[in-house]
């Protein structure tokens, strides 16, 4: 995650500087820069100081906001008011007066509590501290840390800048006239503010003021500094700092900036059943947490990646119930699609693309359009640190049969693609699916780092991890049959340990204690053993809990002491093998352990089949079997449930009753926040962050149709096919109907030579198919995760699949074939050649675009589109008479667009043309318009209906396939 820097500089005379290194930020001869080089930030949004910016949220107002000062630092100068602090909590901002004054006045006397926000720039207020670094002054200081504190004030341009020595103020610094520039840089971004004005003044008796002795600078800063249009003189700044403290700059440490804000994920009674009656998750509940990570697993059908799908608010097929909160309030899909990444089990990347660009076109289309390119480089760069996938940047990411980087660096890249965002909530469907053992930890631990480190709430759903992994879960949601056997977390914790990330505590603080997974298991009696994984023990616990036992069956107990006994057999067997000092078995007693496997093995695959035949022939039956209720019923009463009850109950009470005032809460003693009633606004707050339009029509068009280039040129086995069949053909035909004469023979040839190319191009713009068909579930994914509007996507894929594809080959082939057969030699005869034949493969390659849309399966397209050239073909002209054709049936000719392209071509060669014919010496002069007429076709017909009709059927045919595209390739989960 990168950190902002910021610069303050007056009119170019005076710098200062915060970068993530540290750099001397110059301006003329005069240097008071600085810089840090603190490690990534561990503290969360809400730990931090920045812009303060108001909250939808209020609280009473007992205390007049002017008798004292948030405890931030002590506000001594008359000239600095409360109004000029730097928070250092964001409890600190309760109750802090509004921008504009220093005192909200409202009506109903409540004042409007904020919040501080770190972006850098100024919104309303703005508020940095930094700690000063220079070894000297550190010397000169023992005990008392200095540091710098930087405000400014949006709506009257107004800044300040104080010097402070263990929270004592010892000058400042009064500046107006000021604005802001913002730089991107790799590692961080510096926000420039330059100011017209300056005036300063020094506390006596504070530190390089005079105090006990020290250097005094009052004069300094009244001499050197002027007012009226004054200057902070650069020479004069210069020789303070290299005479009192050695430096060249002063150097800073400021705090790390973030871009999300933390999100706990509340969600309960969650139900889900599918049109045919089938519930597939009954009574779900649990909690995800910001800097936590939260895996969903259960067997194969258990309803793991439908309850991930909910939680992210993905559109399904059935009927969906329950309540999802996100920090205590329901959220609409597209507010949660804003604030939450989600990655598929399958990584859908082009494989053209480089990693870098891959995460970089994502950062390009979703990121703020207010962001500069250079910022969403920076950012993307970032990214590819946290993942540990920077030094794999300019790979391309490959394809089936051209592998590139391995599965686990393509199921991060997919990850960075979302994270590049800076999402609050990250959700992952079986990130480790058909990845090796140590691909699958090496995701996970970055995911693992990832929550921890950057404070962010991780779901994901996984099958059956191993222990390693397993380990690294902080908390667990456990589905059988879609009921829900264990949510809560792995290890058991005080009730009390649990916040929100920083929105506040939710829970009442007693000392009960949330039972983890291994605990609760072993109070029930069945407990994991030492040794064993406890992702493979609760699995098998789940799926034999849902294997019914038939009435005239074993008893329980026994099948339990038969599965026990048959899997010490297993292990005994085992070692057997191992073991060279154990006594060896006899034959007869190895054929019976084999046996005793081999009737495990049939038992277990029996008992698997009937719970499977018994999921289907159940249907939507809410019955589950007995032991199956058994362990959710022991669940429900454990001390985990009643804690997670009561954690919801106390949301539902702050955030649903209309009686309760809701509050970000009151400052105590220590700098903490208390008595909370409501938690921060995600969507909003995110809102304020990131803006709410992300990258305009024109940008989307703009990167879309580079990509698509792209991916074209990187892939040009088809477009060099085209090319060189168009270049090819040409020149056979030239051959064979090289320099056609004025009489019968020729009169075919022509007509001929009219109908192969249109059959040529015709049948080549089948090769299309595959190009949506191959990003059908890339566009439905990346649609679904706001990349970019279907238009922008249809209008790109259009253009780039005509450009290269349908309009270049027909003037290349018409170019050449014209002269070569020695078509009518006039120049609107030649355009009028060509105009028809890009207009028909445009036609065309509308109805290809079209099946590729509406048919999934490229097979099923490809059979369509053949049949549907050979019926175009059919009533071309040239093989049905039109005059033949039963009238009710004509006009299967008019909607032919294959009829339209032959007969323009045919009427543009030979409406003129008079034809000679010498047979057995009798001479015939017959103009070709009587022929044409004989073949059913019509003179007058060249610009209506054909060339007309032409340029109908493909805006009619491409407009459909937009609302096609638009309406009904949606992803269906």
């Amino acid at each position: 995650m990168r950190r902002k820097a910021t610069t303050l500089s007056l009119a170019s005379t005076w710098l200062i500087s915060v970068f993530s290194t540290t750099v001397s930020a110059r301006t003329g001869n005069c240097d008071v820069a600085g810089g840090f080089s603190n490690p990534r930030p561990s503290t969360t949004f809400s730990d931090s100081k920045g812009s303060v910016s108001a909250l939808p949220s209020t609280r009473r107002a007992t205390d007049s906001l002017l008798d004292k000062c948030p405890p931030c630092f002590n506000c001594l100068l008359p000239a600095f008011t409360c109004g000029q602090f730097v928070c250092k909590t964001d409890a600190a901002c309760a109750g802090f007066p509004l921008s504009g004054g220093a005192r909200a006045e409202i009506d109903d006397g409540t004042a409007v509590n904020l919040t501080c926000y770190k972006g850098g720039e100024t919104v309303f207020n703005n508020h940095q501290m930094c700690d000063i670094t220079n070894r000297k002054i550190l010397d000169m200081l023992p005990g008392r840390p200095p540091q710098v504190t930087f405000s400014c004030d949006n709506a009257t341009s107004t800044c300040s800048f104080q010097f402070w020595t263990a929270q004592e103020e010892s000058f400042y610094c009064a500046l107006d006239a000021c604005t802001s520039q913002k730089k991107a840089g790799y590692d961080a971004d510096t926000i420039t503010y330059a100011c017209e004005h300056i005036k300063c003044k020094c506390i006596p008796g504070r530190f390089l003021c005079g105090e006990d002795g020290s250097v005094d600078i009052s004069d300094f800063l009244v001499e050197e500094i002027r007012g009226g249009g004054c200057r902070f003189e650069e020479p004069a700044m210069n020789q303070l700092i290299n005479d009192i403290f050695g430096d060249a700059y002063i150097t800073l440490n400021c705090e790390g900036l973030w871009y999300h804000v933390p999100a706990t994920l509340h969600f309960s009674s969650i139900s889900y059943t599918i049109p045919n009656g089938q519930v597939i998750l009954k009574d779900v509940r649990g909690v995800a947490r910001p800097g936590s990570l939260t895996a969903i697993m259960g067997a194969s059908g258990s309803g793991k990646s439908s309850l991930l799908d909910i939680l992210a608010h993905r559109s399904k097929k059935g009927t969906v119930s329950g309540t999802v909160l996100l920090n205590g309030r329901p959220v609409s899909p597209g507010e949660m699609s804003r604030v939450s990444g989600y990655v598929d089990q399958e990584d859908t990347l082009m494989g053209t693309l480089t990693v870098f660009e891959t995460v970089l076109y994502s950062a390009l289309l979703r990121l703020p359009r207010s962001m500069s390119e250079a910022e969403k480089i920076a950012r993307v760069m970032g990214t590819l640190q946290e993942l540990g996938i920077a030094g794999i940047a300019g790979k391309r990411i490959g394809g089936s049969g051209k592998r590139s980087i391995s599965g686990g660096e393509k199921r991060r890249v997919s990850i960075a693609c979302e994270l590049v965002t800076s999402p609050s909530i990250l959700f992952l469907d079986e990130p480790t699916s058909g990845l090796d053992a140590y691909n699958a930890q090496s995701v996970i631990e970055a995911l693992t780092n990832l929550a921890r480190t950057y404070n962010r709430t991780v779901v994901l759903t996984i099958h059956q991890p191993r222990s390693g992994i397993v380990a690294l879960f902080d908390e667990l949601i456990l589905l059988a049959r879609g009921r829900c056997v264990w949510s809560g977390p792995m290890h058991s914790v005080p009730t009390d340990a649990f916040g929100d990330g920083g929105n506040g505590p939710l829970v009442s603080h007693h000392t009960d204690e949330k039972q983890g997974v291994g605990d609760w298991l072993g109070s029930i009696g069945k407990g994991c053993p030492v040794g064993f994984n406890m992702a493979d023990y609760l699995i098998d616990l789940t799926v034999n809990a849902c294997i019914e036992t038939p009435s005239n069956s074993v008893t329980p107990s026994h099948i339990e002491e038969t599965s026990a006994d048959e899997e010490r057999a297993l292990l005994s067997t085992s070692d057997a093998d191992e073991t060279e000092l154990q006594t060896r078995v006899s034959s007869a007693s190895q054929n019976s352990r084999r046996l005793s496997v081999s009737s495990a093995i049939r038992r277990k695959t029996s008992q698997m089949l009937d719970v499977v035949r018994r999921a289907r022939d159940e249907g939507g039956s809410a019955n589950i079997p007995e032991k199956l209720a058994d362990l959710v019923a022991f669940y429900e009463a454990s001390s985990t449930a009643k804690a997670m009850r009561a954690e919801f109950d106390n949301i539902y009470r702050m955030h649903g009753s209309p009686d309760e005032v809701p509050s970000n809460g009151t400052v105590d003693a220590s700098g903490g926040r208390t008595d909370m009633h409501e938690m921060r606004d995600v969507a909003a707050e995110t809102n304020m962050l990131r803006g709410r339009q992300r990258a305009s029509w024109g940008t989307q068009f703009r990167i879309l149709s580079g990509r698509a280039f792209k991916n074209l040129y990187r892939d040009p086995a088809l477009l060099t096919a085209h090319y060189a069949s168009s270049v090819a053909l040409a020149l056979i035909c030239g051959l064979f109907f090289h320099n056609v004469s004025n009489d019968i023979a020729g009169f075919q040839n022509r007509l001929g030579i009219f109908f192969f190319t249109l059959a040529l191009f015709g049948f080549s713009c089948l090769s299309s198919l595959g190009l949506f068909a191959n990003e059908r579930i890339l566009f439905m994914r990346e649609r679904a995760n706001g990349y970019y509007s279907t238009f922008t996507y249809f209008a790109s894929k259009v253009l780039f699949d005509i450009l290269p594809l349908r309009l270049v080959p027909p003037l290349v082939y018409g170019g050449i074939v014209y002269g070569l057969v020695g078509l009518v030699p006039t120049v609107p005869a030649f355009w009028k050649f060509m105009l028809t034949l890009v207009l028909f493969n445009l036609t065309t390659a509308s109805v290809i675009l079209l099946l590729s849309i509406s048919f999934e399966s490229t097979s099923v397209g490809s059979l369509v589109g053949t049949l549907i050239m050979l019926f175009n073909l059919l009533f071309t002209g040239l093989l049905v008479n039109r005059e033949t054709v039963t009238p009710a049936l004509q006009w299967l000719h008019t909607i032919s667009f294959f009829h339209a392209a032959f007969e323009a071509l045919a009427v543009n060669e030979l409406r003129y043309l008079q034809l000679k014919e010498i047979k057995y010496g009798v001479e015939l002069d017959v103009p070709a318009a009587t022929i044409l007429s004989i073949f059913g076709l019509r003179a007058q017909s060249f610009w209506w209906p054909n060339i007309s009709l032409l340029a109908i059927f493909f805006v009619t045919l491409t407009a459909g396939s937009y609302f096609m595209l638009h309406f009904f390739v949606k992803e269906k989960r």
